[in-house]
């Protein structure tokens, strides 16, 4: 497996995983990685923005991201990400530079991609 660090704010990275067999998007928290298909960090940088559209004009709630049978990811006025029972909760102020780092993760295995398909031709 290849990691491909793409940056961080507070404890939750952004990286690029390829195996033999797939690209991988990642959100690492600690020793946990939430694993997302290739193709997702475009949609959730979409959801991470209108996040926190959402939360500065209604501060007090807190708004549901992402939720599948693993994880749900949650924004809210808080004052620092943490990942407890099933659930990943992001600072508001934290919106806009997670979803910046999606979308260059996006950006990376879209090369990815073409430097494969460049190989294998």
């Amino acid at each position: 497996m290849e990691r491909y660090p793409i940056g961080g704010r507070g404890p939750v990275r952004v990286e690029v995983r390829r195996t033999a067999d797939a690209l991988s998007l990642c959100l690492v928290v600690g020793s946990t990685t939430l694993l997302f298909g290739g193709d997702y960090g475009v949609d959730l940088a979409t959801r991470l923005r209108q996040a926190d559209a959402a939360l500065s004009l209604h501060p007090s709630r807190e708004l549901l991201v992402y939720a599948n049978d693993e994880v749900e990811i949650v924004a809210a006025e808080i004052d620092a990400a943490s990942l407890e029972g099933g659930a990943l909760r992001l600072p508001r102020r934290d919106l806009a530079e997670l979803a910046g780092l999606l979308e260059r993760a996006h950006d990376a295995i879209a090369s990815l991609r073409q430097a494969a398909e460049f190989v294998a031709n």
